[in-house]
This record gives C-alpha cells, sequence and structure tokens, in this order.
C-alpha cells in the first residue's frame, strides 16, 4: 500500500493541502502492518520553505519509523518461533502416543471392547482396526478413539491402562496436526527476521 506522507511537518503539509495530520499517517501506517500489508512512503524533497534539515527530519523520523517496525517483525518472529517449538513438541509427544499404541494393538492382539467382550485384531489399516470377537461378529473400529476413550483395552502381556498423558494427547491429535501447520504457516512469514 502506498501512502503519501510527503513531509513530517504540518506547516508545510497544510501549505501543499495534504490534508490529514501526520497522526492519521502513523494510525494507517500501524493498521496496516498489524495486517502485514507492506507499506510504501511517498515523500517529497525540496517543497516549499522546507529547510535542509527540514528534509533530514523527515527521513530521519522514517528510518525510525522503519526501525521500529523492523522490531516489531523480530519480536513477533520470536513469538512465532516459540509457538511452533511448542506445536512441534506436542507434535512429538502426539507420534511417541500413536507408536505405542501400534505396539499395544498390533494385529493378532486380544483386546476387550466395553460393549462386545473379548475379540482379537485381524487386520489393520492406518488407525482402522477389525476386530473378531469370540461370537464371531467382527467390526471396525476406529483405534485411536476407541483407545484414547477406553472403549477397548489391550491383553497384551504388561498393559494395564494407556498412560493418561497419551490418552489426552490423542483426543486432540486433529487439534495438534493442524497447530502445527497453522504454527509453520505464521511462522514461515516471520522468519527471515531471525536470521
Amino acid at each position: 500500500m502506498e501512502l503519501g506522507l510527503q513531509t513530517i511537518h504540518e506547516r508545510t503539509a497544510a501549505f501543499i493541502r495534504r490534508g490529514y495530520p501526520l497522526s492519521v499517517f502513523e494510525q494507517a501506517v500501524k493498521q496496516l502492518t498489524q495486517i502485514d500489508v507492506q507499506v510504501i512512503v511517498h515523500t517529497i524533497l525540496g517543497l516549499p520553505f522546507e529547510s535542509k534539515n527540514d528534509m533530514i527530519d523527515t527521513i530521519q523520523y522514517l528510518a525510525q519509523f522503519s526501525a521500529s517496525r523492523q522490531q516489531e517483525k523480530k519480536e513477533k518472529a520470536v513469538r512465532l518461533s516459540e509457538e511452533l517449538k511448542a506445536a512441534r513438541e506436542e507434535y512429538e509427544c502426539l507420534e511417541e502416543a500413536l507408536a505405542y499404541l501400534d505396539t499395544i494393538f498390533s494385529v493378532g492382539t486380544g483386546i476387550s471392547h466395553k460393549k462386545y467382550g473379548n475379540g482379537t485384531i485381524i487386520a489393520r489399516n492406518g488407525s482402522t482396526v477389525e476386530v473378531e470377537f469370540e461370537d464371531g461378529t467382527k467390526k471396525k473400529l476406529g483405534l485411536t478413539v476407541s483407545a484414547a476413550n477406553g472403549i477397548i483395552t489391550s491383553h497384551m502381556e504388561n498393559y494395564d491402562e494407556m498412560p493418561g498423558s497419551y490418552r489426552e494427547v490423542i483426543k486432540k491429535e486433529a487439534a495438534i496436526r493442524n497447530a502445527v501447520s497453522y504454527a509453520e504457516k505464521n511462522f514461515s512469514m516471520y522468519a527471515e527476521y531471525l536470521e
């Protein structure tokens, strides 16, 4: 977005009929940069009644304004970097929990279902397992939902119950995956400010 500042001096701005005070320019820049719109500022050097020092004041003002904006972007990049790190750490916990499920609920493993009783996992496709129950019926179950909500438990040796931390992270699987994607996208727009 291009904005016509021309000068920071109100007397000159009034003479050239700029039409708005410096505070309006500052507010416009602030609002545009908050929504990540790049701002280009036009100045006019050599305006009537402006001295060399007046022109230097305008340029120094813009340089200070630019430096302030760069600092804001750097601070935002740091914050987004921390959010991405936290999202990735939670994703690692999710991966660990899903790996645990892979071990505990593999094909051939006996399970107990709250409604259907005992059965054996006879097939697995991603996060869906097919279970043959003792009465001969076969059911397809969403493994992550069933295990995380305690609907099924494993008969595997040394299995008491899924650790609570795994249960909670698996319940948030979709949200965790979305958070990582969102954090990566947001950080990518600011990564250059950390270099």
